[in-house]
């Protein structure tokens, strides 16, 4: 019988929202960066209100358990990013 999830694209995400500018504020501060933040005009036809969430039920059918929350775990991948680069 054949895995009905080989070949599938799956989500990993944290199934919470959020926005581009709080995961660009948390790189900013996690890498102390100055990079400032700059807001482009919105393109023709994007809603301001557009909210981008992964859908991580495949995940849960998988029976994944999350190890770290999104800021736990982009704070391991900065530290890991100034280790080996």
């Amino acid at each position: 019988e054949q895995n009905k999830y080989e070949g599938m694209t799956i989500d990993v995400g944290s199934g919470m929202e959020t926005s581009v500018n709080t995961l660009a504020e948390m790189v900013i501060r996690l890498t102390s960066s100055k990079s400032a933040i700059h807001h482009l005009p919105m393109r023709q036809g994007e809603d301001e209100n557009t909210k981008l969430c992964a859908d991580i039920s495949t995940l849960r059918e998988l029976g994944f358990k999350f190890q770290y929350n999104l800021e736990a775990g982009m704070r391991k991948t900065v530290v890991w990013y100034k280790k080996n680069l």
